[in-house]
C-alpha cells in the first residue's frame, strides 16, 4: 500500500522493469484526490505458470466388497515426464528468484535516489557536455582541420595541433 499515487508510481515502474509485467494498481478510487483511499500496488507475473494433467482420481465402487472406501489415484504420465516437469518448475522458480532480486535492487535504487539531494534534474554522466559547449568544441575542431588542410595544400609541413589551435 502506498501513501499516494505519486508514491505508488515508482514502485510500479520498478516492478514492471524487473519483469513483473502483470503488475498494476488496485483501488483506483485513489485517483479522486489526496484525501481518498491509498493505492495498492499489486506486483505479479503469470508468465512463469505451469499446468499439466498428470493423473486423475478414480472413485471406488460402493458395490465392490474389496473396496476400502478411499479413491484410487491413477497416473497418466511416466516417471521421466514427472522428472521433466520438476526440472522445468525448478528452472522457473530460479527465474522468479532473479526477478525478485532485480525488483529489490530497483526498489532500493529508487529509495536511495529519493534520499539524496533534492534535484529535479537528472544526473549527467561523466564527460557529458551541454549543447553550447559541444557546438563550440566542434567548431574549434573543424577550424583546426580546415587550417591543417590549407597548410597541406600550400605544401607546408603540417604543424603541431597545439600550435594550430593557439594561432588565430
Amino acid at each position: 500500500m502506498a501513501a499516494t499515487l505519486q508514491h505508488a508510481h515508482p514502485v510500479l515502474s520498478a516492478a514492471s522493469s524487473s519483469g513483473f509485467r502483470e503488475s498494476g494498481l488496485q483501488s483506483l478510487r485513489c485517483l479522486e484526490g489526496d484525501e481518498g483511499p491509498s493505492p495498492i500496488v499489486a506486483v505479479r507475473s503469470a508468465g512463469l505458470s505451469l499446468e499439466s494433467v498428470i493423473g486423475y482420481c478414480e472413485d471406488s465402487d460402493a458395490d465392490d466388497e474389496t473396496a476400502t472406501g478411499e479413491p484410487g489415484i491413477r497416473s497418466l504420465v511416466t516417471e521421466e515426464y514427472l522428472q521433466m516437469l520438476v526440472a522445468i518448475s525448478n528452472e522457473r522458480f530460479s527465474i522468479n528468484t532473479e526477478r525478485k532480486e532485480r525488483f529489490r535492487e530497483n526498489l532500493l535504487g529508487l529509495c536511495s535516489a529519493n534520499r539524496g539531494p533534492k534535484t529535479n534534474k537528472k544526473t549527467k554522466p561523466p564527460g557529458w557536455e551541454d549543447a553550447q559547449t559541444r557546438r563550440e568544441r566542434m567548431k574549434a575542431e573543424g577550424l583546426m582541420r580546415k587550417k591543417l588542410l590549407q597548410d597541406q595544400a600550400k605544401g607546408n609541413e603540417p604543424r603541431d595541433t597545439l600550435q594550430a589551435t593557439k594561432e588565430p
